[in-house]
């Protein structure tokens, strides 16, 4: 057999690499500097050529950008269209949909807005996007929405084909959109979390349109602060990042995730003290390390290490650098992989500088941190893209996963339950043969019967209380859950 020139090889990696160019474009930029500043506009950032990227001052959009921005281009890399959550614009600032929400403050949720290709259909984009607002006095998502564009509509300068479809009754988490490719390298899994809950509604999106799945509950209860939250390249992990107050600090959740089943497993969390402006997460091209920016700080987290905390670097410390004419500290605030290779951090409010981590795939200061070393041409304002990552592939779901690794991942939801009890087995596990009892803390048997995939049992004759959720496969026991019924 005849060896591949490594030339080759560094060519194919690269053409992989940027083969996907839906991230190709960045843009930020913010309206609201007195005066009427030459940096006042959009910065576009552009990573087709090396050097990586260009930055570029754009026409001023009818639009404000403010920590809420998405964008998305064409797979050519040519932009297509962006949204602040409030309005959406194409690529020449037309607007394709005036008015997405009502509330004058939702162009503030980090992350709340995201764009997606449809799969197998070139022409076709799905926006997501959140309202904020006022709940029995509580500042909270009032409504999670869908909308539909077509950029092939109107002679290729788009139109919305659907607009203002609900992603369901419940509350979402503030922000925090993110999403991972499915194992079969086209459809997309989306992931939301419900408000104050561990409740995770797992949504995918195929050629077909977007469906909610499941409901899996996992870790802790949501602590519904700012943040971000961000999927590895390789699909395996899931992490979260929220700063919630002053008195309470911030929180990162790290969990496993299953791209064929779209399931969450192993978490973790790790707790800061700090309350000075953090929020952002991103992983390292090889998937190997997490990045968090916590203000002051930025950390780094070997997702090889036995625990977080085990893992943990303190790799930089700002350096007191002030932007926006000498106002603004420059902390570490979001953060965004690019199709560079390399990580691109921005700060909280107004700035024209982005930190960037030059080697993130190497370990400790090996990284590179270089504070503040990109001059954009105009303003932004916590401003940065939310883009998934576009150039993961499919995966084997059936062969390296066996059925005794598929049965760790059968899940009870709700819990706490009331009525019904829902048991969701992966396809790959026999359900013919599988068990569900249900006993009290005694071991006393209050319900048992032979379950099958996504089956809802009756436990409405159940008390309130703590049970046992005991699964047998041929009377041989794979796994007991807690659960608890509160009507």
């Amino acid at each position: 057999m005849k060896k591949i020139p490594l030339f080759f090889i560094a060519f194919f990696i690269v053409f992989l690499t940027f083969a996907q160019k839906h991230d190709n474009i960045w843009i930020s930029g913010y309206q609201g500097i007195a005066g009427g500043s030459p940096t006042v506009g959009q910065t576009h950032l552009i990573f087709d050529q090396a050097p990586y990227p260009k930055a570029i001052k754009a026409k001023i959009g009818a639009i404000i950008l403010y920590l809420t921005v998405a964008a998305i281009s064409d797979k050519t890399g040519k932009l297509a269209m962006y949204s602040d959550g409030a309005r959406l614009l194409n690529y020449n600032h037309d607007t394709l949909i005036k008015q997405l929400s009502t509330y004058n403050e939702t162009f503030s949720i980090i992350q709340g807005t995201m764009l997606l290709p449809y799969p197998e259909k070139d022409s076709l984009y799905l926006l997501l996007y959140q309202e904020n607002g006022f709940i029995n006095s509580n500042f909270v998502i009032t409504k999670f929405r869908y909308a539909t564009i077509d950029m092939a509509k109107k002679n290729g300068k788009g139109e919305s084909i659907e607009e203002a479809k609900s992603m369901g009754t419940y509350i979402p988490a503030y922000g925090k959109l993110s999403a991972c490719k499915h194992a079969n390298g086209k459809d997309w899994w989306i992931i939301v979390l419900e408000y104050n809950t561990n409740k995770y509604h797992r949504y995918l999106l195929s050629k077909d349109g977007i469906k909610e799945i499941g409901v899996q509950s996992i870790g802790d209860k949501d602590a519904n602060g700012v943040g971000i939250s961000v999927f590895s390249p390789d699909g395996t992990k899931y992490a979260r990042h929220n700063n919630i107050s002053a008195s309470l600090g911030q929180i990162l959740d790290v969990y496993d995730f299953n791209r064929c089943t779209g399931l969450f497993s192993k978490h973790q969390r790790q707790k800061f003290k700090s309350n000075n402006g953090g929020c952002g997460v991103a992983f390292s091209p090889n998937s190997r390390f997490l990045y968090v920016g916590i203000g002051n700080n930025l950390m780094q987290y070997d997702m090889q290490a036995e625990t977080l905390l085990k893992g943990e670097k303190n790799i930089a410390t700002t350096d007191n650098y002030l932007s926006c004419n000498g106002q603004v500290p420059m902390n570490f605030y979001n953060a965004q992989l690019a199709p560079d290779g390399k990580i691109y951090l921005n700060t909280w409010g107004c700035a024209r500088e982005l930190h960037i981590i030059e080697k993130p795939d190497l370990p400790d200061t090996l990284c590179q941190v270089k504070q503040h070393s990109l001059l954009l041409p105009t303003y932004y304002d916590g401003t940065m893209c939310n883009f998934p990552h576009f150039r993961l592939g499919a995966k084997d779901c059936t062969t390296p996963v066996s059925e005794v690794e598929a049965q760790k991942s059968i899940l009870l939801y709700p819990n706490p339950a009331q009525n019904e009890l829902t048991v969701e087995v992966p396809n790959i596990v026999n359900t013919d043969v599988l068990k569900i009892r249900i006993s009290t803390l005694t071991g006393s048997t209050v319900q048992e019967s032979i379950v099958s995939n996504n089956e809802k049992i009756d436990i409405s004759t159940l008390q309130n209380g703590l049970y046992f959720c005991t699964i047998f496969k041929n009377n041989a026991l794979l796994t007991t859950n807690q659960l608890i019924i509160l009507k």
